[in-house]
């Protein structure tokens, strides 16, 4: 896709952005104003944004193979098909032996190569992640286990009366109190 220009033929700038993978595509701001999508008729303009989410999700690098015509066109009326001719004659695509190409489809968009690097990066990234969450969570635990067996330790030997032990499991008061009124009632299973 080229540059967006107005109805004046004025060039606008286009800030582009890292390409980052994921279920979508590019699409500049004021792309209804550029001045090939404003030539062809509706059904080629739908057409045209259908070719780039295809080549997208299919990670063709703007080819547009014959066989995929069908489903992009789907819905859409193409009398007598025209819809390629008419994105052709335009300068959106370009024929090409195995069908049709988005012309300039990779200055806007990741090519499959640069999707797969980023996919694998983030893969690395998250499993990264993940392998240091495990290892913090079990020194954390480790660290519990020999801070209190220290703390026990010590207690001992500087001559304690009495040991430290794990502080009891906080139950609630009713429990307790339900507990005994079982008992006392001579409940029994308890």
């Amino acid at each position: 896709m080229e540059d967006n220009t107005d109805c004046n033929e004025s060039r606008v700038t286009v800030s582009r952005v890292k390409p980052r993978p994921g279920p979508w595509f590019a699409m500049a701001n004021g792309i209804r104003n550029n001045v090939k999508l404003l030539q062809c008729n509706l059904p080629a303009r739908w057409a045209f944004v259908c070719a780039l989410d295809y080549c997208n999700e299919f990670r063709t690098d703007g080819l547009v193979v014959n066989e995929a015509l069908p489903l992009i066109l789907r819905g859409i009326p193409n009398v007598e098909n025209t819809i390629p001719d008419t994105l052709v004659r335009f300068g959106l695509w370009e024929k090409c032996p195995e069908g049709y190409r988005v012309i300039n489809y990779l200055d806007w968009q990741p090519s499959k190569e640069q999707i797969q690097a980023a996919l694998a990066n983030t893969a690395a990234r998250v499993q990264r992640h993940r392998a240091k969450k495990r290892e913090r969570k079990s020194s954390y635990s480790e660290r519990g286990r020999k801070g209190w067996a220290t703390r026990r330790s010590r207690g001992a030997e500087h001559g304690a009366e009495q040991v430290l032990s794990r502080p009891p499991a906080l139950v609630p008061a009713r429990v307790f109190d339900l507990t005994a009124r079982i008992r006392a009632e001579g409940g029994a299973g308890v």
